[in-house]
């Protein structure tokens, strides 16, 4: 009866120790995925920002006023399109959005909604880009890849100035 007992007591000790084991993996994925869609999220929110301090200028003309709010709406899109993205992979799907990219166009958008929270920082973003190239792929998706490596990089930097060139103009890269 002892060793019965002593058996019991060892299994439910197991048992308490592997479902604190998976408890503690479960919230640390958790975290995880907590802070890359929060990562994701600073990027269209610093634009939101900067656009509405714009529009907080008095002296801001017209056309500025009217980029900015153009600016709002694109990156409140882009937010929703992240949260549905979270939504999707909460439910077990994920989708791609193909579409055919003009990646120069897809780097100058990238550089001119980045520039400025880049020069908050000190950082200066440099864009060489003399091909033109068409890819299909999920233009949200391409410009998060582009911002996390863009951002990672100005951390690295450790708060000093500095340069980020991004450059496209690989030998042999041909139209489609």
């Amino acid at each position: 009866k002892l060793m019965i007992h002593t058996i019991r007591k060892i299994r439910q000790s197991n048992s308490r120790h592997v479902e604190e084991l998976l408890r503690r993996e479960k919230m640390s994925l958790l975290g995880q995925v907590v802070l890359s869609v929060v990562h994701d999220f600073r990027s269209p929110l610093s634009v939101i920002r900067m656009a509405a301090e714009l529009l907080e200028d008095p002296d801001s003309e017209p056309g500025v006023r009217r980029e900015c709010c153009a600016l709002i709406e694109e990156q409140v899109a882009r937010i929703n399109s992240m949260a549905e993205e979270v939504l999707d992979f909460s439910r077990g799907r994920t989708s791609l959005r193909l579409e055919p990219l003009e990646v120069s166009a897809l780097l100058r958008r990238f550089v001119e909604l980045n520039e400025r929270y880049m020069q908050s920082r000190g950082v200066r973003l440099y864009l060489k880009c003399d091909s033109e190239c068409v890819v299909r792929g999920d233009s949200g998706r391409l410009q998060r890849v582009l911002q996390n490596l863009v951002y990672n990089a100005a951390d690295a930097m450790g708060g000093s100035a500095g340069t980020i060139g991004i450059f496209m103009d690989p030998p042999g890269l041909q139209s489609v």
